[in-house]
């Protein structure tokens, strides 16, 4: 007649020097126990071959898989497996999967206008913005302008952290639109790491007689997403 063995049967009583209460707590089919209750130091190994020990004692308890548990700088990795795009988070007694705030790495952020922006003589003007989350971004800012005429002028592009004013630029780039030219490109790139959300503004400046149009559209050829702010996320 086959005998039956309880999990107090099993659990270890220790050699000297490693005399803590640990008990083999039967299996799951997959990953640590969502139901029942445990004690700390209970362990149990999955049908896929991980194994899981309770950290702290509960229904179900705290498990950690003994796998990673010393695999960054010896603190535990919590045994709650992670979605898509998350990442490993410190929460003070763990290692947790976390949603990356505001995006994680390759994150886009885009504003291109969909209509021309004039720009007076000699006025700072904003074209378009973009609001950026806390972390490390790439930020690509492009123009067209058309001075209708007015050329030999100079028309300058810049990205910063307030509308139509050049006191806190973060990056800047000039066109000057030659005697025989109408329109001109500007390009702007820059990376800047933010500590909160924060608004990035593209503005725009000219000294051409009858100002300048920003177009929303390529003058000869009308491709859209000409003029505005491309800013991607790096980390």
């Amino acid at each position: 007649m086959a005998q039956s063995i309880s999990q107090e049967a099993i659990g270890a009583t220790g050699l000297p020097g490693a005399t803590a209460a640990s008990r083999h707590a039967g299996a799951t089919t997959s990953g640590a126990p969502t139901t029942g209750t445990f004690a700390v130091g209970d362990f149990i190994v999955d049908q896929s071959g991980s194994m899981y020990v309770c950290t702290v004692a509960g229904t179900p308890g705290t498990w950690v898989a003994l796998r990673n548990a010393t695999a960054l700088q010896g603190t535990a990795v919590s045994a709650t497996a992670p979605t898509s795009n998350q990442v490993l988070q410190y929460n003070g007694t763990a290692w947790t999967p976390t949603t990356f705030s505001g995006g994680a790495p390759g994150t886009t952020v885009q504003s291109y206008i969909t209509s021309n922006v004039t720009v007076a003589k000699n006025t700072n003007t904003n074209i378009t913005s973009i609001s950026l989350t806390a972390g490390t971004w790439l930020i690509n800012a492009q123009a067209e302008a058309n001075t209708a005429g007015y050329n030999g002028y100079s028309t300058w592009l810049w990205i910063g952290p307030t509308s139509a004013s050049t006191t806190s630029a973060y990056s800047l780039g000039v066109t000057a639109i030659g005697s025989n030219d109408n329109y001109g490109s500007i390009w702007v790139n820059y990376s800047i790491t933010l500590a909160t959300t924060t608004t990035v503004y593209l503005n725009c400046r000219n000294d051409a007689t009858g100002g300048v149009t920003i177009v929303a559209n390529d003058v000869f050829t009308n491709i859209p997403n000409v003029s505005g702010l491309t800013a991607v996320r790096t980390a």
